[in-house]
């Protein structure tokens, strides 16, 4: 019986925890140098990072980065008041469109390809995109905020990791699983 206890207690205790290590082992970001020469072909916005500190706010973590690179300062705790669904226990891009609207920027979202991000970037835009970083049967759905580009993969803040970098192949199959999602967040253009 004692023998029978221990392998429950070791099942119960240990198991979730090997989950866990195994999906964050999993995940498709590296870390990307921050060195003051870059390789040729590196284009890269300084883009503040602002981590998410809960689990639920990988969207309002972002959408504070992309409004502080516009000089809005918004608190997080703010932003996921204001867009946080706590009734879907997640955070749905129109309402962070509709947040950038209301704080006087200019905001389009759609469905979109690497080139168009790559675009965004080149005119000094940073870019949300909607990723998929779950492995196997576990979804997991999380926005990201592209910050750069090099010859072969993204650099952006992702939620507890900034400057990591995925490859564009790793990074399309995964945003490909969200619809390819993304907004975009720029000045109000004056006439």
């Amino acid at each position: 019986m004692i023998e029978e206890l221990s392998f429950n207690s070791f099942r119960y205790l240990f198991c979730p925890a090997i989950i866990v290590l195994w999906i964050w082992g999993c995940t498709p970001f590296k870390e990307f140098p921050d060195q003051a020469g870059y390789a040729e072909g590196t284009v890269r916005l300084e883009v503040p990072y602002v981590p998410q500190v809960q689990d639920n706010d990988c969207g309002p973590a972002a959408l504070a980065s992309v409004l502080g690179f516009w000089g809005v300062d918004v608190s997080l705790e703010e932003l996921t008041r204001e867009v946080y669904i706590p009734a879907l226990r997640r955070t749905l891009m129109p309402d962070m469109e509709n947040y950038a609207r209301m704080r006087g920027l200019a905001a389009s979202s759609g469905r979109g390809d690497v080139f168009l991000l790559k675009q965004s970037i080149d005119s000094g835009a940073p870019i949300i995109a909607l990723l998929e970083t779950g492995s196997g049967p576990v979804r997991r759905p999380h926005y990201v905020v592209i910050t750069g580009y090099t010859k072969t993969g993204f650099i952006t803040h992702a939620g507890v990791m900034e400057n990591a970098f995925i490859l564009f192949d790793d990074f399309d199959r995964r945003w490909k699983e969200m619809n390819r999602l993304y907004l975009i967040i720029t000045r109000n253009q004056t006439p």
